[in-house]
């Protein structure tokens, strides 16, 4: 079992994980290349465009994966992906089409000035890309693809840092040239996939397939929207706390410990299906137990030695004028490894389906996270943010972990 997902964490779990935190690999060039102001509004803008990507998706994906195996109970698989399909691609262009027309204004509103419209524009552009890239993804995980997940996410990859790479150094863009990067790599992306997917993709779309998604997915979006609160709101909440050039060096920090991101959206691709095909097999609970106390040992370790690096890591990756972030790299580590023990522990509404408790769990993260947040940062600067995101996580794990028990036991005895 463990070499197993294993497996799908080394092949589906990294790829989605490079694809997602592919930024990592470009922190020397935004350091040395982009002000703290720039590179401050280029996160908070890249925060917007994530919140755009789970309203665009509504967690359909989630369903599709959770029903892939009954797809001939209900309408046969062209009617469930080409359902999925359209619903993301139409959402998708209307929030883009909209978000293009208020660019100007939404610079001038978040930042005082209309200096970063094109980002803007540029990220709700490539919203509709980015997410039925991710669709395919999800599918051709459960479709057990790996070669062409492989290929469609290495050129995604390469493609998105090179034409970065060449847009910065070569012809002296700004931060738009990111988001033009992530923009082409995401539409050849989605073309690749397409290739493969297109004989299921038809105009047969079904309002019972789509009905039977919402029920699994709509209860999970509100949980998803606490992810996000509690993970990248509070950058909009540093806006009207600290300036921009701060909220700069938190990104940075946050950035560097962001290995630890690359790891959660990795598990978390693996873990999902893994646990969803095994749990049915016997001595399932043994297993998950041990899984979960080895994640956690690990996760402690390379926790430990995140606080212990952080500031030659800072150094190594930075210019001077981002040294001082070193300090908030530790805590936001710790954050990120939160996260990953949580999501092991946190199986019980999945399985249960009852998926309204993880809702549940992330709004009292963030009540913790806001609340430590607003005491902190007027005490402590702006590593107060990132203490505060460690505590509002560690809240996260304490009471999702007690729901998942009581839906479903795997540390406590069954009755």
């Amino acid at each position: 079992m463990k070499k197993i997902l294993f497996k799908s964490f080394l092949i589906y779990g990294l790829g989605t994980g490079l694809s997602q935190s592919l930024q990592i690999l470009l922190v020397p060039l935004y350091a040395k290349y982009f002000s703290t102001e720039d590179y401050g509004a280029m996160e908070t803008i890249f925060s917007g465009f994530l919140l755009l990507i789970i309203l665009g998706m509504l967690q359909i994906e989630s369903a599709v994966g959770r029903y892939y195996f009954e797809f001939d109970k209900y309408g046969g698989r062209k009617a469930n992906i080409s359902t999925g399909f359209w619903t993301i691609a139409f959402t998708t262009i209307i929030f883009a089409v909209l978000g293009v027309i208020a660019s100007s204004s939404l610079s001038a509103w978040f930042f005082g000035t209309e200096k970063y419209e094109l980002a803007i524009t540029l990220a709700f552009g490539m919203l509709p890309f980015a997410c039925v890239f991710n669709y395919f993804a999800v599918l051709i995980r459960f479709a057990n693809k790996p070669i062409i997940y492989v290929i469609a996410t290495l050129t995604q990859i390469v493609l998105t840092i090179a034409l970065c790479l060449f847009l910065v150094i070569q012809k002296g863009f700004g931060i738009e040239a990111v988001f033009i990067g992530q923009l082409s790599g995401y539409l050849l992306g989605m073309i690749l996939y397409f290739f493969f997917f297109k004989k299921d993709i038809t105009f047969n779309f079904s309002k019972s397939v789509l009905k039977r998604y919402f029920s699994f997915s709509l209860p999970i979006v509100p949980a998803v929207l606490g992810s996000w609160g509690n993970n990248h709101a509070n950058r909009f909440a540093l806006l009207s706390l600290l300036s921009l050039s701060e909220v700069g060096l938190y990104m940075m920090a946050y950035k560097i410990a962001s290995v630890f991101k690359l790891l959660e959206i990795a598990f978390r691709m693996a873990w999902q299906p893994f646990f969803i095909e095994q749990y049915k097999k016997e001595n399932h609970v043994a297993e998950f137990k041990k899984i979960a106390v080895f994640v956690t040992v690990i996760m402690s370790i390379l926790v430990l030695l995140s606080f212990l690096l952080a500031k030659p890591i800072t150094i190594l990756l930075t210019s001077p004028k981002y040294y001082s972030a070193y300090d908030m790299v530790g805590w936001l580590s710790l954050a990120f490894a939160l996260i990953i023990v949580s999501s092991v522990l946190n199986i019980g509404p999945i399985l249960s389906k009852k998926t309204i408790y993880n809702t549940y769990s992330y709004f009292i993260s963030i009540i913790v996270n806001f609340s430590f947040l607003f005491y902190l940062i007027p005490r402590m600067g702006v590593k107060g943010a990132a203490i505060s995101l460690a505590m509002g996580n560690l809240a996260l794990l304490l009471v999702s972990w007690y729901f998942s028990e009581n839906l479903y036991p795997v540390f406590r005895k069954r009755k």
